[in-house]
């Protein structure tokens, strides 16, 4: 840790006595507080108005007190609750009083200096809605001596949203060079955006930085994660960014980085305090994406899904310029320590107990709520004509469902609905599979497939939560040693000549030219087969096997018609188990069984461009299984263009 204090003056620096950061080892010393830490407010002494000389004195407070940007010690600010503090109605009295005293405010003729008092205090402060307000304006000339000309800016309707000041909006022709460079150090201080909730519903806050602005926020780590379509998913540690980088239409990554921003320049502290998240932690999401129409399309969709309980809430959008125009996205998010990966890995033996059982019910509930308000949003999404909009998620696995502890209560909310997508209800299934990106173990079969069947709809999301509610049952029953099991069980050769862990097989149909069946993989019919033999297996995760198998794990077929449960009628089905699972002995009494599941036939499907490219590239046609059994049929069409 950095040794920078949480505030430092000109003359030295205050450390507070009790560090936050503390260490066990004999030999190592116990580490400063980290910047910014400290929340409470500094006692200052009130200016008397007896002071030789007002104005120096808030000088000095002003210089004394500014927050100096650990990643630039250079760069100092005064953030809205201390500059509040610093500035507030008496002391603007005061500065108002010596300034009439010097006879730098005029007094309107006919008016008495009390009005005329009274006059500039609410003129500086800004008393009227209409009114921004100047304190900053002031304080920003009082830091550079020059407060006497207070008043020819005011004239010309100076307030504080005219800073920074140029010489496009102010004849600085008098100014001497050290009033200029005085001015251009200390006014990017005076106008660090303050981050809100919106005052809008449904909406969240967008704030633009200038290429100089300082950032009310510094970096508490390098970068936690970066897209990668080649990532595999088992490798990512407890400690890994779980709101994965986003994909913004074709190509479009970003990457996420964990920051620490001033408490006094920000207000979500309720909205955190409701996910008993970290008051001042937040993950920042920089796109990669230059397209300010995809990012205020992105933007758009992400703030009107915020407003649900398990969908990851939206905070800002950001817009920073660059040099030569060029200009960075990001997108701001609560922080969550956790992901149900890493508590997967963290809680490697669950308890088998009647409260984790209600809860993996709750949560399994919540996540399908989650997943039909994004499918089927209702009022919240339509055209500008009326019509219904249905989204779709696109990238649903455990490293994208992050934990809180809202109240001490374990609770899992989607994030990064980075590959999800609006639609009007006549082209909501019309995108086609070769264009998703690959998540590579929860892809469903429909993304190597062409033609119709070879697009992506809202099923998309109902294979990946049934992938996602697999390996959550193999948890509950073997752990995270059963899952990492599962996972290596699963494991086989890809088109792309790789083995993969995906759910789903491709296989050469015998005889045929350029034909392919698709199939669950012969290990996760087994592994089902297995969990409902357990010895430890309940009820209720017989009922939420059978679930997963017959309606969810589904390669989809025109003929006959076999397609995968809709999100609604999941949730039918979800919460009757959670009702259930108020018996004691649903959830708990052993009772292994023998599956009596019948697998689907294959299905009989073309692929895609890519896809078929991947077998010519690697030459899988001799690698992989050959079939000349029945199979169903999907809608066959020539090699995609």
């Amino acid at each position: 840790m950095a040794d920078i204090p949480s505030i430092q003056i000109e003359d030295g620096t205050v450390f507070r006595t009790v560090p936050t950061d503390l260490t066990h080892s004999m030999n190592v010393k116990s580490q400063p507080p980290a910047p910014w830490t400290d929340e409470s407010l500094p006692d200052i002494e009130p200016i008397s108005r007896n002071e030789k000389n007002i104005v120096q004195a808030i000088e000095t407070r002003l210089r004394d007190y500014a927050v100096h940007h650990p990643g630039d010690t250079t760069k100092k600010f005064w953030p809205r609750a201390l500059f509040d503090h610093l500035l507030d109605r008496t002391t603007i009295e005061l500065i108002v009083e010596a300034l009439l005293d010097r006879s730098k405010l005029a007094i309107a003729k006919g008016t008495s200096v009390e009005d005329a008092k009274r006059h500039w205090i609410n003129r500086i402060w800004g008393c009227r809605p209409e009114e921004k307000g100047s304190r900053r304006l002031l304080a920003l000339l009082i830091l550079v001596g020059k407060e006497d000309s207070v008043q020819s800016f005011l004239d010309l309707d100076f307030d504080d949203d005219s800073i920074p000041l140029n010489e496009s909006k102010y004849d600085f022709g008098s100014w001497r060079k050290v009033e200029l460079d005085g001015l251009e150090s200390y006014q990017r201080g005076m106008k660090v955006p303050f981050l809100s909730t919106s005052t809008i519903v449904g909406k969240v806050f967008r704030v633009t930085l200038e290429e100089n602005d300082i950032e009310p926020w510094y970096r508490t780590s390098d970068l936690l994660q970066r897209s990668s379509l080649s990532q595999n998913a088992g490798s990512i540690s407890s400690t890994a960014m779980q709101l994965q980088a986003m994909t913004l239409g074709a190509g479009g990554y970003g990457e996420v980085y964990k920051i620490f921003m001033h408490p006094w320049q920000h207000n979500f502290q309720e909205v955190l305090r409701s996910l008993s998240a970290h008051q001042n932690h937040f993950a920042l999401k920089r796109l990669y994406t230059t397209n300010k129409s995809t990012f205020e399309r992105e933007t758009d969709m992400l703030q009107r899904f915020s407003g649900h309980p398990n969908i990851v809430t939206l905070l800002a959008a950001i817009t920073c310029k660059k040099i030569l125009g060029r200009e960075e996205y990001h997108l701001l998010f609560p922080w969550a320590e956790g992901d149900l990966l890493a508590y997967w890995k963290e809680e490697a033996k669950p308890r088998r107990t009647h409260e984790n059982t209600k809860w993996i019910s709750a949560q399994v509930c919540a996540i399908v709520e989650a997943v039909r308000f994004i499918h089927e949003p209702g009022p919240t999404m339509r055209t500008d004509d009326g019509k219904n909009l249905y989204g779709r998620h696109g990238d649903i696995k455990p490293e994208n469902v992050l934990l809180f502890k809202p109240n001490g209560v374990k609770v899992l909310v989607i994030s990064d609905l980075g590959l999800s997508a609006v639609h009007r209800e006549e082209s909501r299934s019309n995108v086609p599979g070769f264009d998703i990106p690959r998540t590579p173990n929860y892809r469903p079969p429909e993304c190597d497939m062409a033609g119709r069947d070879g697009h992506i709809s809202r099923s998309f999301d109902i294979w990946t939560l049934g992938c996602l509610f697999l390996e959550f049952v193999v948890w509950s029953l073997d752990g995270w040693g059963g899952r990492q099991e599962f996972r290596n069980d699963r494991c086989s050769p890809y088109i792309n000549s790789y083995r993969t862990d995906i759910f789903f097989d491709i296989m050469v149909v015998s005889g045929e030219t350029s034909k392919y069946a698709f199939k669950i993989k012969h290990q996760v019919e087994q592994h089902i087969k297995y969990l409902h033999g357990h010895p430890d297996c309940t009820q209720y995760l017989h009922d939420i096997l059978n679930i997963i198998q017959t309606r969810m794990l589904i390669v989809e077929s025109d003929e006959p018609r076999i397609k995968r449960i809709r999100a609604p009628e999941l949730l039918q089905e979800m919460k009757a188990l959670q009702e259930r699972c108020r018996d004691r002995a649903y959830c708990l009494t052993k009772c292994p069984q023998e599956s009596t599941h019948t697998p689907h036939l294959p299905v009989l499907a073309a692929l895609n461009r890519m896809a078929l490219e991947l077998i010519d590239d690697n030459r899988m046609d001799i690698c992989l299984e050959k079939y000349s059994g029945k199979t169903r049929s999907a809608n066959l069409r020539a090699r995609s263009p």
